[in-house]
């Protein structure tokens, strides 16, 4: 009896670790696009109060108990760091996803339907908020000063334009969340008054989209997806920003999520005093500003709808200091102050009627109004007021109305979008000689066909209707092939750019500018060829990617400046016009290279060769360098992390087109600016469970300010040889804060 007595005592001892072992379950742990087993990954595993931190095997396996719910933490070296709750009925497979590749990153930019980063047949750039952060950027300027390929301009009070692969501003569509964003001064858009404060991500395709986008897309796009959904409850982030140029930024972003609902609000403060190398004059090279930028959003995700909606605002004043001059007596000044407001609705609705069939609309409507007002001011007695010249004041509204409707249909290896688009442009003010308006409407098709493992093809077609111009058939060609770690890309497209309002009707005449524009300009269209082969390849914990672009684009009837000039060589005045000749051309080669090991150490660069021909002599071409470098160590794999940019922007060409003295024959001038070095560095951290990110470096180490150009003369009608590239060294400090709610 004693016995028996002891073996049933045993028996019930050791039925609570029968049970548990038997709700022990295995899980194998995989790299999510190789299916290779991740080897001594880093496991957190929380349960009923009670933390265990074990490793995976050299089969990437571990087991464990899922009699109650699990939340687990995993991270591998190389990996991103994945954060679930395991049950007894979890699929036995984790797979984590490559840190170094970012392959996993959805694009939507000029996609059929959205897909990964690497599966689209346009080759996409996407700048993400860890970069961003790592720049301490505030607007798109900011954040695109030191890409390959990419080269920005001051323009004076017009602002920062772009231009990419040789193509100016006019070339490049600049969408917001998939909308144009209007309000373009001499073709151009002001990249400091696009602000990335809420931003998600950046994407940036270099080539022609003109069969999506249409008109002002023949160079590429630039789209700015703002933050969507926010998941569940409350999150907010604020920040500030100080830099040693006078520069005093902060921003808030609010989100609240309730079920399937999330509403945000976002806004931005920025200022600058304004910059001028000689501390002695009253004239600022750049000028001061200060800029609001409020806005709101909400996001709808149910099963078959999806919604958002956006409203964003910019109010800008930008004071444009005189110079003492002995006319005044050195004692007052006429100071010009310009305002600007820009205010963008967005709607977007999606609706799925099966897996393989849905429906998105899409509208937007945009507002911009520029005014110019010029005072008098008694620098002795600081009084102001009007001045009672009309020709020193001006106001110019733009009213742009947007909206897309495509359908997306998907078969085993076939997806077909096919849809229509309308933009509509409505301007007026005095330096538009009233109101005038262009309408563009178009009906627009492509498909991606998977015809064998790994090929991939997307033709294009856009039928268009312009209320001014006859644009011919607008069509696209892209190609991508798949081979291991090899991706081959090719692309044949052509476009069209029809003139702007200002470029038809300008007639801009103060006692700086005289600018008119042409009514009888010819619409643009132009011829684009893209080729491109990258490679990655990753082994012993290094990974290594190559990649390697040639473009050619021909431009007919490029819409220019033709400068008039009298015999003392003062420029008389700037007309818009038509190159002479058959074709505009730009062509070049860009190479990419990386490496980086393990998590720990990042090296990225690039070198670029853009030819730019003279204009009606194709064969006579000059070559411009630029060379970018990225070097980012992580002190600690989360936790902090320090980045250096480098960027040398090599001899850039421009051909100015005159007309003779006393005569009408155009002849063309070559001009050039000096080439300069660039470096910022950055030193960026995360605390208090990465809530907090503080980012502090120095930008333009080198010092840069202005450089030797010939090419300053422009409708300013200023022949100073010195084009400003940069305020000098300066030291900045960004703050960060996250908060969220424990189940957000």
């Amino acid at each position: 009896m004693a016995y028996t007595i002891r073996v049933i005592t045993l028996v019930l001892y050791l039925v609570p670790f029968v049970a548990a072992v038997g709700q022990d379950k295995c899980y194998q742990i995989r790299d999510k696009y190789s299916g290779e087993p991740i080897c001594f990954a880093t496991l957190k595993l929380c349960s009923e109060g009670k933390t265990m931190n074990i490793l995976s095997d050299k089969e990437g396996k571990f087991c464990t108990d899922v009699s109650q719910p699990v939340y687990l933490e995993i991270s591998g070296m190389g990996y991103k760091t994945l954060s679930d709750t395991l049950t007894s009925e979890y699929d036995n497979q984790i797979e984590l996803i490559p840190d170094l590749l970012d392959i996993e990153e959805v694009v939507i930019t000029g996609q059929v339907t959205p897909r990964r980063c690497d599966q689209s047949v346009y080759k996409v750039t996407l700048l993400s908020k860890k970069d961003i952060e790592h720049k301490a950027a505030v607007n798109l300027s900011g954040l695109l000063m030191n890409e390959l390929n990419i080269n920005l301009m001051q323009q004076n009070v017009l602002g920062r334009t772009i231009s990419i692969r040789g193509l100016g501003g006019e070339h490049i569509k600049i969408l917001y969340n998939g909308m144009p964003v209007s309000g373009r001064q001499l073709g151009i858009i002001d990249l400091d008054q696009i602000g990335i404060h809420h931003a998600n991500h950046i994407e940036i395709i270099e080539g022609p989209l003109s069969v999506i986008y249409g008109s002002n897309a023949l160079g590429g796009a630039i789209n700015i997806i703002t933050q969507a959904a926010a998941g569940k409850k409350l999150k907010a982030e604020a920040g500030i920003n100080y830099e040693t140029a006078g520069i005093y930024n902060m921003n808030l972003n609010l989100f609240y999520g309730l079920k399937k609902h999330c509403f945000g609000l976002n806004m931005a403060r920025n200022f600058f005093a304004g910059f001028n190398p000689d501390k002695n004059s009253r004239f600022d090279v750049w000028k001061p500003k200060l800029q609001y930028m409020p806005g709101v959003n909400y996001a709808y995700r149910g099963n078959k709808i999806q919604a958002d909606v956006y409203v964003d605002f910019l109010h800008e004043e930008l004071r444009d200091k005189d110079s003492l001059s002995r006319d005044n007596l050195y004692e007052s000044a006429d100071d010009r102050y310009y305002f600007t407001k820009r205010l963008n609705l967005g709607l977007s609705i999606g609706y799925r009627f099966s897996p393989v069939s849905a429906i998105t609309a899409q509208a937007g409507f945009s507002v911009y109004n520029r005014a110019k007002n010029s005072y008098h001011i008694n620098l002795v007695d600081l009084e102001k007021h009007l001045i009672t010249d009309p020709s020193m004041h001006d106001t110019t509204n733009f009213r742009m109305i947007s909206g897309r409707l495509a359908h997306t249909f998907r078969l085993k290896n076939l997806e077909i979008i096919t849809g229509t688009d309308m933009n509509y442009e409505n301007g007026y003010g005095k330096r538009l000689s009233g109101e005038k308006s262009i309408g563009d409407y178009a009906l627009f098709s492509s498909f991606i066909w998977d015809i064998l493992s790994g090929l991939q093809i997307q033709p294009g077609l856009r039928v268009s209707y312009n209320t001014r111009y006859k644009p011919p058939l607008i069509y696209s060609f892209n190609l991508k092939y798949n081979l291991a770690g090899l991706k081959l890309r090719a692309s044949v497209a052509n476009g069209f750019r029809t003139p702007s309002l200002k470029e038809l009707y300008m007639e801009f005449l103060d006692q700086n500018h005289r600018v008119f524009g042409n009514q009888n300009l010819k619409a643009e269209t132009a011829h684009n060829y893209n080729i491109s082969v990258s490679y990655i390849h990753a082994a012993h914990r290094f990974q290594y990617d190559f990649s390697g672009d040639f473009f050619l684009v021909r431009v007919k009837n490029k819409i220019d400046f033709l400068f008039d000039y009298d015999q003392s060589g003062k420029l008389k005045s700037a007309t818009y016009f038509n190159l002479p000749g058959s074709l505009y051309q730009t062509k070049g080669i860009a190479l990419n290279t990386g490496i980086s090991y393990k998590d720990l150490i990042h090296v990225k660069t690039g070198i670029a060769l853009t030819a730019i021909s003279s204009p009606g002599n194709l064969e006579k071409i000059d070559f411009s360098p630029d060379v970018t470098a990225k070097i980012q160590y992580n002190v600690h794999r989360k936790y902090l992390s320090l980045v250096a940019y480098y960027k040398y922007t090599g001899k850039k060409y421009f051909y100015k087109n005159n007309i003779g003295d006393a005569t009408t024959a155009a002849y063309i001038s070559k001009e050039y600016t000096d080439p300069y070095h660039n470096v910022d560095i950055s030193l960026n951290g995360r605390f208090l469970s990465q809530d907090l990110r503080i980012s502090a470096g120095c930008r333009n180490l080198l010092n840069n300010i202005t450089v030797f150009s010939t090419a300053s003369a422009s409708i300013h009608g200023v022949n100073n040889s010195q084009m400003p590239v940069g305020w000098g060294r300066t030291f900045f400090i960004r703050v960060n804060y996250i908060l969220k709610s424990k189940s957000s």
